[in-house]
């Protein structure tokens, strides 16, 4: 899992041409920590995933769940949204 959040965070840091350092700054955390995420030798705190997702503008089971697995929990929050209104309707 933490393989798919240092990948994500590299990818966004290139698609948005972010610096390690830039990123620090604004999420309130040392380049060393961002360096260490970004090389897979350190998790993030929740709160710190958050910041850092908020930041790019995905939400943090983006930064740490596969393509695989965001779209089968898609699916799976989509039936059950569906489910609540119809019981709510019968």
């Amino acid at each position: 899992m933490m393989e798919i959040y240092s990948n994500r965070l590299k990818q966004l840091m290139e698609d948005n041409q972010i610096t390690q350092e830039e990123l620090a700054k604004k999420v309130g955390a040392s380049q060393t920590v961002i360096c260490y995420y970004m090389l897979n030798k350190r998790e993030p705190r929740l709160s710190m995933a958050k910041k850092i997702a908020d930041y790019f503008g995905v939400t943090i089971d983006y930064m740490m769940q596969s393509d695989e697995e965001l779209s089968t929990n898609h699916d799976s929050q989509w039936k059950n949204n569906l489910m609540n209104k119809f019981s709510k309707v019968v």
